[in-house]
């Protein structure tokens, strides 16, 4: 007759296979890559997109065929590492390359590819990303895309803005750029990530509530949201200059960057103050970095603007392309 097991050896037992388990889990969910996906309804736009938040990027947009966002999250065709003969192009930005007020043949990255004729123009803009986002973006998919030009859409009314909220980079002591940790997203995530997956079954949520309401207006702000412009902002930013450069540089690619006003700076009766995109364009040119500014060419002509989400309408992106492609043609391809 067998001995009855002590009382603390099978709960050592039990403890065992349930961290076990729970390790398991937790390896499973990690290597899954689960991390909570919400639907953006941003204003205007008669659709939802449904996004995953990330963990260097913040968010990232999932595929959706109909609304033309490709397998990577962005507004374009697929992508194909296969070049063929032509140039290639990548446009790196906010809403307005993204252009989701518009048909997707309407952006000026599409315009901007017709014009050109010869050079393939993708585009990796992203709704509610700011410059250093688009500084990972490229840093992640330009070695496989191998662009001969990166072009970098800026908007200066609310993209210093982003680069307090996200607290993606910090500049250090020396002036060098490094990452932040933790950043917007990293912080509201759980340590067991597991835990989420449990969540999302018991409670219908990824995250508590509270969390999810510090991460929404931390993902998307209104564009005409004030601008925190300051030394650490203007620190930032040239920082995040240096790096779009020298990203450029490792890529053997030309960098072109495309400074965009805003609809209140197009007013026909009272223009706004267009210094800060001055400013930024000074900045730029100082970073060593070519820059088309639309400011001038966009005075006056409010209807270059969608009159309620404030972007730019399909006239916009096509004088936008003009105006890019003019820039284009006066810098030199590396390759």
């Amino acid at each position: 007759m067998r001995r009855p097991r002590p009382f603390a050896a099978t709960l050592m037992y039990w403890l065992l296979v349930a961290l076990l388990c729970a390790a398991v889990a937790e390896a499973s969910v990690r290597a899954w890559g689960f991390l909570p996906a919400y639907a953006l309804h941003a204003k205007g736009i008669p659709y939802a997109l449904r996004f995953r938040l990330d963990e260097s990027l913040l968010f990232r947009f999932l595929p959706d065929a109909e609304h033309s966002i490709n397998a990577l999250g962005f507004r374009d065709r697929a992508f194909s590492a296969t070049r063929g003969g032509m140039r290639r192009a990548v446009v790196v930005g906010d809403s307005f390359p993204a252009g989701l007020f518009v048909k997707l043949e309407e952006t000026f990255p599409k315009r901007l590819q017709g014009l050109l004729g010869s050079t393939e123009v993708l585009n990796l803009g992203v709704q509610g990303y700011g410059p250093d986002q688009e500084l990972l973006v490229l840093r992640r998919y330009g070695k496989a895309l191998r662009p001969d030009v990166v072009i970098w859409s800026l908007f200066p009314a609310n993209d210093y803005n982003d680069l307090i909220k996200n607290r993606l980079f910090e500049v250090a002591s020396g002036g060098e750029l490094v990452a932040a940790e933790p950043n917007a997203v990293s912080a509201e995530l759980p340590l067991l990530r597991a835990s989420m997956l449990a969540r999302l079954l018991w409670a219908g949520r990824f995250l508590p509530a509270e969390a999810e309401a510090r991460l929404q207006p931390l993902l998307f702000v209104d564009s005409e949201a004030p601008t925190p412009v300051n030394a650490q902002t203007i620190s930032l930013m040239r920082a995040i200059a240096e790096a779009f450069r020298k990203e450029a540089e490792s890529l053997h690619a030309s960098l072109l960057a495309v400074v965009i006003p805003s609809i209140e700076q197009a007013q026909k009766d009272a223009p706004a103050d267009t210094s800060l995109n001055q400013a930024t364009a000074a900045l730029l040119h100082d970073a060593g970095i070519p820059v088309v500014d639309l400011s001038a060419p966009f005075s006056g002509h409010p209807e270059l603007y969608t009159p309620e989400e404030h972007h730019l309408s399909a006239a916009g992106h096509t004088a936008a392309a003009a105006e890019i492609a003019r820039g284009y043609a006066a810098i030199s391809p590396a390759r």
